[in-house]
């Protein structure tokens, strides 16, 4: 009676696994091979939330303050952890007019619903439950109302109108934005922990599916082809043309591995492997493989390129039309030496990093035909 019950357990454990890896993606049969795939890891740092859990303070404490930041609209401004030991006092910042907007960019709003979501779980308090899940829900309404009727997101929502920030009306990939967004939406609509509870079941679960649809319409058709092949993706796209744009003085239209490493991952882990998204999630994969530049690295404090065995980086910009990379300084200004770049900007911007060192790591072990 044991070894059978046993038996069972060890079916239903597979039968389980086996529905998990439909929902999130990330599991490859590689036959007799001792290599692991894990192409759930690629996600993990951006599913993450750990930097509201660092606070130093009570966390459903520090989770209510947050609540009282959230915007009519239901978002939050940017890089505000500080802010949050204390409630909102109605005023905000002072020194910046950008500041004050919602957004998606560096995981704001994303975040912050994950933190809340979390609390939901833990919390005993029904009185703060019920904050918390109002917040999570007006959070994620915010993030579908933001969407581009094109399936893109811009920088801020609602759009702004101001002489030299159009930028921030485009559809953006630049700090996050849209793989944020559809990182977000694909969590709830498979209530992923921590959206596994009730907290997320009276969202319009129709209309969040819709936005995923039309979020990776937006992404298959903004990806940049080079010579007939899919790539990467530029840090700003125009919402109707799709082509890259510029951002500030110094962010020309480009192809970035940078962001691009996050719509990668996203693409990789994605259930329906239709012929379009097997084509676009490899050519970018491709794109890295033949772009990496291995024993060299960045070190931005000194904003120079060093030798390091091991390694590999990517530069922050390449050109649209071919695998050229390139620098500019505030002038806008396009030039092909990292060391024609005044040295205390060198020194302050990622112009090099390992973006897309995991991919490359994980997808080795797939073989060419079982990439799918």
């Amino acid at each position: 009676m044991l070894s059978r019950i046993l038996e069972y357990w060890r079916a239903a454990v597979i039968i389980l696994l086996l529905l998990l890896s439909l929902s999130f993606g990330g599991v490859y049969d590689l036959g007799d091979s001792d290599e692991e795939v894990d192409l759930q890891v690629l996600l993990e740092n951006w599913r993450s939330y750990r930097e509201f859990e660092a606070s130093g303070t009570n966390s459903e404490w520090y989770a209510m303050n947050i609540t009282t930041w959230q915007a009519e609209n239901g978002g939050w401004r940017k890089g505000n952890l500080d802010g949050y030991a204390t409630p909102y006092d109605g005023v905000g910042f002072q020194d910046s007019y950008f500041a004050n907007l919602s957004t998606l960019a560096d995981k704001a709003t994303t975040g912050e619903i994950r933190f809340l979501a979390e609390q939901y779980s833990i919390s005993e308090n029904e009185s703060n439950m019920t904050i918390f899940k109002n917040a999570v829900e007006r959070g994620v309404d915010f993030i579908v109302d933001a969407q581009h009727s094109s399936g893109g997101w811009p920088q801020v929502y609602p759009a702004i109108d101001c002489l030299g920030c159009e930028y921030h009306n485009l559809m953006t990939y630049n700090d996050y934005v849209i793989p944020s967004a559809m990182l977000l939406l694909w969590d709830v609509s498979v209530k992923m922990d921590p959206f596994n509870s009730d907290i997320v079941d009276d969202l319009n679960h129709s209309q969040i599916q819709l936005a995923l649809d039309k979020g990776m319409d937006f992404i298959l058709k903004s990806q940049i082809m080079v010579d007939g092949k899919p790539t990467i993706w530029g840090q700003q796209h125009h919402p109707e043309t799709y082509e890259s744009m510029s951002g500030r003085s110094w962010e020309l239209a480009c192809r970035t591995p940078n962001e691009s490493s996050f719509v990668t991952a996203i693409l990789l882990n994605w259930p329906d492997r239709s012929p379009d998204i097997v084509n676009a999630t490899w050519g970018a994969v491709g794109w890295y493989e033949d772009n990496a530049i291995e024993n060299m690295w960045f070190d931005q404090n000194s904003g120079t390129i060093t030798e390091r065995d091991g390694a590999s980086m990517w530069y922050r910009y390449y050109n649209v039309s071919q695998d050229e990379y390139f620098f500019t300084g505030y002038d806008s200004k396009k030039v092909y030496d990292l060391y024609d770049i005044p040295e205390a900007q060198r020194s302050t911007y990622s112009w090099a990093y390992n973006w897309g060192e995991r991919i490359v790591s994980e997808t080795s072990k797939i073989p060419l035909e079982e990439r799918i």
